[in-house]
This record gives structure tokens, sequence and C-alpha cells, in this order.
């Protein structure tokens, strides 16, 4: 259960390596961001943070994955997952998190938690 991987779709975008962006994303697929980007993120697939990728902002996915650096606020709607390489500065709300050795994580966390008790509903 706690070793379980996420499922990561194809990335269908990338930022590369000497890119810098920016502006407001919104995709339906993932992303992945060599390069720099400051702004807002909120797609419906996965985010990856290469190595050498910088985010500044906001940020909402399914599953993010950070190598690099994200700075700001983010929403992993399942799982963040921080690689050892990877720097996390602000304030998650998350599904799950994983955290590697050598990794930072500098803020808070907020998990998302599932109805308690869901409302009753009447079956004809």
């Amino acid at each position: 259960m706690f070793n379980k991987k996420p499922q990561v779709d194809a990335v269908d975008t990338v930022i590369g390596a000497d890119t810098k962006m920016e502006g407001k994303i919104h995709s339906e697929t993932s992303l992945r961001v060599e390069g720099s980007y400051k702004g807002e993120i909120h797609i419906k697939g996965d985010l990856t943070v290469g190595k050498e990728g910088t985010i500044t902002h906001a940020v909402k996915a399914r599953n993010i994955t950070i190598a690099g650096k994200v700075e700001g606020t983010l929403q992993a709607t399942e799982k963040l997952h921080i690689l050892s390489s990877g720097h996390f500065k602000g304030k998650a709300v998350i599904g799950s998190i994983m955290i590697e050795e050598g990794a930072t994580f500098d803020g808070e966390s907020h998990m998302i938690q599932e109805e308690q008790n869901p409302p009753l509903r009447l079956v004809p």
C-alpha cells in the first residue's frame, strides 16, 4: 500500500530546459517542466518537475513529482512525490505524500480528507 507508485500518464507537453515561461496553463493532459515557469498550472493529468526545472506560484495536478524546485502553493489530488534532489517551499494540499531522503519540504501540508460520514441516500 505505501510503496504503490502513482499511475503516470504519458507526457503530452514539455517545457524544455532552456525555456523560461510565464502565464497560465490549463490542460486535460500531463506536463513535464525542465525549464523555468512562473505562474499558474492547472492540469488534470500528472506534473513532473525535472532536476533543473523550477516552478513559482500555483500548481494543481493529479500527481506531482518534484526532482527540481517548486515554490508557492500546490494541490496534488492524489500524490505528491518529492525525489531526493527535489525542493518544495510553500503550502501543499495533497491526497498523499512521499518525501525521499535528501529532499527538502519547507512549509505546511494539509491532507485531502474523504467524507467521514457521507450523506444517506434514499433508494426507492
